[in-house]
């Protein structure tokens, strides 16, 4: 203790010692201090001032990236795979009765008027909604978020290609300028926020920044946020505009791309067998005569050599034999760094039931994370606007009787985790069946599947084989026959 800890101890000795303990608390959190070899990097800025900075650069080069290399667009292509589904996001409306009852009717029809608006449910109809989902949920993990503007009505110059009258607007992020500030609007990178930070509208120019054209502010046009749908990926509270999931691996994946186009130019090089003659002694050229040539060919016999003379190789050791274990070592980190799995980008499947399925289970609930993103930024908002224009357009039959507070509500299913042995899982759902423990209806959904869909073909299988005369083992006409008794069993 120094004199003036010493001096504050005699005369209150209660401020002295929280001042010790707080001394002693700051001296815990060595991390805090700058070293010489600890430069305790920081970032003090807002998320939104720190995305605003880097989401254009981020997104571009991840551009490049998925256009140019095999291992970024493997890593989209599995978040597309896993965490959409090669389906999509399957969606069942769910509306119910006051009487706590579904309303089956209602729900089938919303259900197929669903079907039927999803083969082109985009302006420029080029899109069904399966390739809607895949193509947005790309840009959002490449780009870090994407837009949807919501068309419903009458639109000037828009046709809507179903009955009902809605459509969507896919966006790319360029189409809302990061750039754009006015505080006394406050508008924030292009959107207008309240003074809680609820987002009012979205500033968007009429035609992609992209295609040459020049534009300035007065092109922009205000789109309300009830109309447009913003899914973006955020690490920060209060960040306006999302970042790329490449966003810490993109100099990894750069440095990975530069080191294996080295190791194949070396191995090409290597490939190529080079040899020379050595000679005896101190060789002095410069004596007139041209470079010899030697032609090689299959089983050569090179007998012309001269005194002193013997041949070579050159030999290469490339591609290296540490290609593949750094290269390993790199694609873990991106998989960790893009939360996919390591066997997904590599390819490369190995180990155990229990291992790979543990790889499975832990990935998998990364991939829901990112669907639970997706359904309720992307998927619901629009399902909602539809079912919404549906009725409003009298498209649907309402019953008396309904909750007009579920008339909206809709049960929607992300992709279905891979089994790896169908045998094991499909006993393990046989057994939470018959314990009560599951309903028949969850387990069809967690494959990803209708169960009103599933249960319509099980009627269907079961009348057709009936009318054919027709029995297998899963008919519900086979019974187990009946034990045969035991000569020596009395009846009691």
């Amino acid at each position: 203790m120094n004199w003036l800890e010493r001096t504050i101890g005699a005369v209150a000795p209660q401020w002295g010692l929280s001042r010790a303990r707080a001394k002693l608390a700051l001296q815990a959190y060595e991390a805090a201090k700058p070293t010489r070899t600890h430069a305790a990097k920081r970032v003090s800025g807002s998320g939104t001032l720190q995305a605003g900075g880097a989401s254009v650069s981020l997104r571009e080069q991840a551009r490049y990236l998925d256009e140019s290399h095999d291992l970024a667009s493997g890593v989209l292509d599995t978040l597309v795979k896993y965490a959409i589904g090669p389906n999509g996001i399957v969606v069942e409306p769910q509306p119910m009765m006051l009487d706590g009852t579904f309303a089956t009717d209602l729900a089938w029809e919303l259900g197929q008027l669903w079907q039927r608006w999803g083969l082109a449910p985009e302006v420029t109809g080029e899109l069904d909604w399966i390739q809607t989902q895949h193509l947005a949920g790309r840009t959002l993990f490449r780009d870090g978020e994407v837009f949807s503007q919501l068309l419903s009505g009458r639109v000037p110059g828009l046709t809507h290609s179903s009955a009902v009258p809605f459509s969507i607007e896919l966006l790319e992020p360029d189409f809302v300028p990061t750039d754009l500030d006015r505080p006394a609007d406050n508008i924030v990178q292009g959107i207008q926020r309240d003074a809680w930070g609820k987002p009012k509208a979205f500033k968007v120019y009429k035609t992609h920044p992209g295609e040459g054209r020049w534009q300035s502010t007065r092109d922009l046009k205000t789109v309300p946020a009830d109309r447009m749908i913003h899914a973006k990926l955020v690490k920060r509270l209060h960040q306006a505009r999302g970042v790329s999931v490449f966003a810490n691996v993109l100099v990894r994946l750069n440095d990975l791309k530069e080191y294996e186009e080295s190791e194949r130019v070396a191995a090409r090089v290597s490939a190529v067998l080079a040899a020379y003659i050595k000679k005896e002694g101190d060789y002095e050229g410069g004596d007139g005569s041209k470079p010899r040539l030697i032609q090689m060919a299959p089983g050569m016999v090179i007998d012309d050599l001269k005194p002193g003379e013997d041949i070579g190789t050159i030999e290469s050791n490339r591609p290296s034999v540490l290609l593949q274990p750094f290269r390993d070592a790199m694609l873990r980190a991106v998989a960790a760094g893009t939360g996919t799995t390591f066997s997904s980008l590599a390819k490369l499947y190995e180990g155990s039931y229990s291992s790979q399925r543990q790889e499975l289970v832990e990935g998998y609930q990364g991939y829901q994370v990112l669907s639970a993103l997706w359904i309720s930024r992307f998927v619901r908002p629009t399902y909602r606007q539809f079912a919404q224009m549906a009725i409003t357009a009298g498209l649907v039959k309402v019953p008396a009787g309904i909750d007009w507070a579920s008339i909206l509500d809709a049960s929607y299913q992300a992709p279905a985790m891979i089994w790896i042995d169908p045998l094991k899982e499909a006993a393990a759902n046989r057994e939470l069946r018959k314990a009560g423990f599951e309903s028949t209806q969850n387990i069809i959904r967690a494959r990803g599947k209708n169960p009103d869909a599933i249960k319509q073909q099980i009627v269907q299988d079961e009348r057709e084989n009936r009318a054919e005369g027709l029995v297998f083992s899963t008919s519900s006409a086979v019974k187990e026959p009946l034990k045969p008794e035991k000569p020596n069993e009395q009846k009691s």
